[in-house]
C-alpha cells in the first residue's frame, strides 16, 4: 500500500482504539479511483480528504459513543435516586442487581465503510 504522508497520522495503530489499516486504504484506493487526480498536489488533495473523512468517522463513534454513556449513567443515577428516596419501597436504601444498568456503551471501532 502506498502510503503519503498524511496516513501515518492518521490511523490509531496500537491500544483499545486500534483501526484497520486495510480499511483506509480500501477508503483512499476507492477515492484515488473515483477522483482520478493528475499530479502530485491532487494526490496530496484525495489523500486529505481520505484522511480527513477517516477522522471525521472516528470522531461520530466517539461522540455517539460518549453519549450514550452519559445517558446510561443518567438512567442508573436516577433508578437508584428513586429506590433510594422511595418511602413506600421495599428496595428503600438498596438496589437489587436486577435492577442495575450494565452499560455496554462504548464507541464501535468498526472500520470505516468504503
Amino acid at each position: 500500500m502506498k502510503h503519503g504522508i498524511f496516513t501515518r497520522e492518521a490511523l490509531i495503530s496500537a491500544g483499545d482504539g486500534q483501526e484497520d489499516e486495510n480499511s483506509y486504504a480500501r477508503l483512499l484506493a476507492g477515492l484515488q479511483e473515483a477522483l482520478n487526480p493528475q499530479g502530485q498536489m491532487e494526490d496530496l488533495l484525495v489523500e486529505k480528504i481520505a484522511v480527513n473523512y477517516w477522522r471525521l468517522q472516528r470522531l461520530i463513534r466517539y461522540e455517539t459513543g460518549e453519549i450514550r454513556q452519559q445517558l446510561d449513567d443518567f438512567r442508573q443515577k436516577a433508578v437508584e435516586e428513586f429506590y433510594r428516596y422511595d418511602p413506600f419501597s421495599p428496595l428503600r436504601g438498596r438496589l437489587p442487581s436486577s435492577l442495575r444498568w450494565s452499560s455496554t456503551s462504548t464507541a464501535t471501532r468498526s472500520p470505516i465503510p468504503t
